[in-house]
């Protein structure tokens, strides 16, 4: 096989391992995407994490499930062959997305897991093609062994489409859960009533989610109750960065608090059919370099939003867009997420695509995706943000407002980071010396020294924190692929435009076909005023960068992330330097943090 390059040393060797990550979860071969089927599973103690797997080959075929299963999220079992898979008389075109509820079919909890998932009868299907009526039924599981197999019900299908009155642009991917707050909405006892969404879209209307109830003591049982939302077709809230699509996939629905104990209802949804720009269009200066993102052009984006639920006119229950945000604005897709009952926290997880890869590379190495580290998501509220930034604010996705009659303001959003579990995976810390670092300078960059792990590191953790001075143009870290740190990543604020950018153009200069173009979301850094001594103070910049061979997982203040994929080489870091750039003299800067650590590989034993 020919691959087209600049550097035949680089060519073929070790294809299969080069790129491959280390601390993530990812089978021995095959084609991983959705995360399926997340849960605690109390008999065991495990958590299980199920994955959709074509497990011969790189692209779809075969459509299988795959588990994983864990006591700690960081070292995994990854079986080696699929857990659910397709049979010549049942999901005869392949087993999509689905969960898992820890109960038997009676609701009784025990050694059984349950799960249901969407079985593809007709293939293909895709939002823009005439929805064909029995393509995706409702099917149902059981396991005995944590999900490592699973037996098909007698009961299937459960349904056997979507409602009869309405045409859809799909309907899959249930999702199956206790909802307190719909329980108190329709006065029904709490923790006794199950509900169940499947995700979709009407033609020429809306995506949408399809609201139903299940019997909890029978759970082949599922009654229709509505649409919950209808947004209508590309519903954006911030047209500067992205819509709500014409389809909706993968979609779960989060009770998630704020520092204060206030519920919020999160509605987390995979959406096809964003509006996508080019540079040929009317709108194009509107929307300048934020073309460049990954939403605007795939017309893919992983969202969520916070939703008001209400009864409407008829007495059915419905969720009114209230703000709304990017789960991630890079290669991240298909969250799903478990409730960790240990800890009390909503974990997620998403598919690590390989978009960026050409065909024939991905068709070389074998293998292709993996699932993202896990996340901790909650609610954070910040009181007495200032009426400036609150106007940066209102034309960026993913902020709730509240005026206080001081004219301050209570901006709320969703807080996520990598799951403090993760620390696990920590080996040789590095410090930046002499911190903090005070930067003056003129309209330049000004590049501090190289930090270096003991040994070039293939995986890495790195934690820095800027003050930035009021003429501060940007502030940003290298990640560097090679000894004489001529090969490097870019991962800087701007300052001027309230934009994160990761510069991946110089990551990889050997083999071509590769996509580099850069990854942006926007980011305003907070001001709080402080009515004692009347001063305006700004939060520092914080950048939080998991490195893994070709994964870049990178969160910024905890309310920014962004995921994407870089092919150096090497498949190393050799470093990270901090930079700054100011625009006038006079000016300062200030470096608070920066250091590393070396990581070390999961435990990703494999299972018969």
């Amino acid at each position: 096989m020919s691959i087209p390059t600049n550097d035949d040393e680089h060519s073929h060797p070790h294809t299969v391992e080069r790129w491959r990550p280390g601390f993530h979860v990812i089978p021995k071969s095959g084609r991983l995407d959705n995360p399926c089927a997340l849960g605690y599973h109390a008999a065991s103690g495990l958590y299980i994490v199920g994955f959709r797997w074509c497990p011969k080959g790189w692209n779809w075929e075969n459509i299988s499930w795959g588990v994983a299963q864990s006591a700690d999220l960081i070292d995994w079992d990854v079986s080696k062959e699929p857990s659910l898979q397709p049979s010549a008389v049942e999901d005869t075109c392949g087993i999509s997305t689905g969960c898992m509820v820890d109960m038997n079919v009676d609701g009784i909890s025990g050694g059984t897991i349950t799960c249901f998932y969407t079985s593809a009868q007709i293939l293909p299907i895709h939002y823009i093609l005439p929805y064909q009526g029995g393509s995706e039924l409702l099917h149902m599981a059981t396991s005995e062994d944590g999900g490592k197999t699973w037996q098909r019900s007698s009961s299937n299908p459960v349904l056997f489409g979507p409602p009869s009155n309405v045409s859809v642009t799909g309907w899959r991917d249930p999702y199956v859960f206790h909802w307190d707050s719909m329980d108190q909405l329709l006065r029904r006892c709490p923790k006794r009533n199950l509900y169940a969404i499947i995700a979709g879209g009407i033609r020429d209307r809306s995506p949408t989610i399809f609201l139903y109830s299940v019997d909890i003591k029978d759970l082949s049982r599922w009654t229709y109750m509505t649409t919950l939302i209808l947004p209508g077709r590309n519903f954006t809230l911030t047209p500067l960065w992205g819509d709500f699509g014409l389809n909706w996939e993968v979609t779960s629905i989060l009770t998630l608090k704020n520092e204060a104990g206030q519920s919020f209802e999160i509605v987390i949804a995979g959406v096809e059919g964003c509006r996508m720009f080019s540079q040929g269009d009317q709108d194009s200066r509107m929307f300048g370099r934020r073309l460049q993102s990954r939403p605007l052009r795939t017309g893919r984006a992983q969202k969520w939003f916070s939703g008001r639920l209400h009864l409407a006119h008829d007495g059915r229950p419905k969720l009114q867009m209230r703000f709304s945000g990017h789960l991630d604005y890079g290669t991240f897709y298909a969250a799903n997420s478990l409730f960790d009952p240990l800890l009390g926290e909503r974990v997620v997880y998403g598919w690590i695509l390989e978009d960026d890869l050409p065909d024939e590379l991905k068709q070389m190495q074998g293998w292709s995706g993996f699932l993202s580290l896990p996340r901790t998501l909650k609610m954070t509220s910040v009181q007495n943000i200032t009426q400036s930034c609150v106007a940066l604010l209102t034309q960026r996705p993913g902020f709730g407002y509240e005026r206080c009659q001081s004219g301050l303001f209570t901006v709320t959003t969703l807080w996520q980071g990598p799951d403090h579990r993760v620390r696990k995976l920590r080996e040789v810390e590095v410090t930046f010396e002499c911190l903090p670092v005070i930067v003056y300078s003129a309209a330049d960059r000004v590049l501090l020294r190289v930090l270096r792990p003991p040994q070039p590191a293939a995986h890495m953790e790195v934690w820095a924190s800027f003050s930035l001075g009021p003429c501060t143009t940007a502030a940003g870290l290298r990640l560097y692929h090679n000894p004489d740190l001529s090969l490097y990543t870019i991962i800087h604020f701007d300052a001027e435009s309230h934009e994160v950018i990761i510069d991946r153009a110089n990551s990889c200069n050997a083999l071509r076909g590769i996509k580099t173009e850069p990854e942006i979301a926007p980011h305003v850094l907070l001001e709080t005023f402080d009515c004692s001594t009347q001063t305006v103070t700004q939060e520092p910049l914080v950048f939080h960068i998991y490195f893994d061979v070709s994964s870049l997982e990178v969160f910024i203040n905890n309310r920014v992330a962004i995921s994407t994929r870089i092919y150096p080489q090497s498949g190393l870091c050799f470093g990270v330097q901090p930079f700054v750039i100011l625009s006038k003299t006079g000016y300062s800067t200030q470096l608070d943090d920066l250091k590393l650590w070396t990581l070390r590989k999961s435990g990703l034993q494999k299972s018969s």
